[in-house]
């Protein structure tokens, strides 16, 4: 309703908080310090991490031997068995 006096619309615009994510990418060189199973000391893998800037994983670095060195690897490889280098 009109009342002559004027009349103000207010609108209410609501915006998401945007977050920027920033995808980086971080190379690590893996090297075996220790003989584990078929794993050999000195074998040596690079391995990329991606949007996480902790070490690679296990699993990470297990299929990147056994895709280098066309070995098969069991489970249960400890991290300890390596020495890690963020390139």
């Amino acid at each position: 309703m009109y009342d002559g006096i004027g009349s103000c619309f207010f609108i209410l615009i609501c915006i998401p908080s945007i977050k920027i994510i920033i995808m980086s990418d971080y190379l690590w060189k893996i090297k075996a310090n220790t003989n584990w199973g078929k794993v050999l000391k000195g074998m040596e893998v690079d391995v990329v991490v991606r949007n996480n800037t902790g070490k690679p994983t296990t699993d990470a670095i297990r299929d990147a031997l056994e895709a280098k060195y066309n070995i098969k690897i069991a489970g249960g490889m400890p991290s300890s068995t390596f020495d890690f280098q963020k390139g």
